[in-house]
């Protein structure tokens, strides 16, 4: 973490950063009035001064664990539950229960995933292409093409070769990442697109 004036400067550009975000989401529902493309410029301005005092502040290649620590506070750590609506109408709950590591390179996420509301007779696919972990250095890693010949050590998540999820059911298991070679740090984050979820992983020490 940056000290003295840059640690002002760093408080006051992730203060800009979240506010600019903010007024992005509810600027989006809007009417045309509203200056949309503006508070967007703005946002990128301030995740522009962050990038440019960590490039500043930290040596090339490294990450300030204060900046991780930081960033977590902005999501549900895992094992939390979270709820979103799709634009389809359809409401999800979704769990990550856990996140670990293995000896080869690989990485599992323990997700559940519940349908609860939906338009009649609604089903959804669940695969694991929606997911994927982004580590320390930024670098993301993707789910396994293949699943691995000696098992996970419990059930799989579903990849599109299972029942779609009806309303009213829930599906669980486990998904397989390919950790990215040369990834330097630990995983972050965890992520699942449309609807949009995000879980900080907690580090050690």
């Amino acid at each position: 973490m940056p000290d003295g004036a840059d640690q002002t400067l760093w408080a006051k550009a992730m203060s800009r950063m979240h506010f600019a975000a903010a007024a992005c989401d509810t600027a989006k529902d809007a009417s045309d009035d509203v200056p949309f493309l503006a508070i967007v410029n703005d946002l990128f301005d301030a995740v522009a001064d962050v990038t440019a005092l960590n490039d500043r502040i930290l040596p090339a290649g490294s990450t300030s664990p204060d900046a991780a620590k930081l960033q977590q506070g902005l999501w549900p750590s895992v094992g939390t539950q979270q709820s979103a609506t799709a634009d389809s109408g359809s409401s999800y709950r979704v769990t990550v229960r856990d996140y670990t590591t293995r000896p080869d390179h690989t990485a599992t996420v323990h997700v559940q995933t519940c349908l609860d509301h939906g338009p009649a007779g609604a089903t959804e696919a669940v695969d694991w292409a929606p997911w994927y972990v982004i580590m320390a250095d930024g670098t993301k890693a993707k789910p396994l093409k293949q699943k691995p010949r000696n098992g996970l050590g419990g059930p799989l998540y579903p990849d599109g070769d299972g029942k779609p999820l009806s309303v009213g059911s829930c599906v669980s298991g486990l998904i397989a990442f390919a950790l990215p070679a040369g990834a330097t740090g630990q995983a972050v984050e965890v992520v699942r697109d449309a609807p949009d979820f995000v879980w900080s992983v907690q580090q050690p020490g």
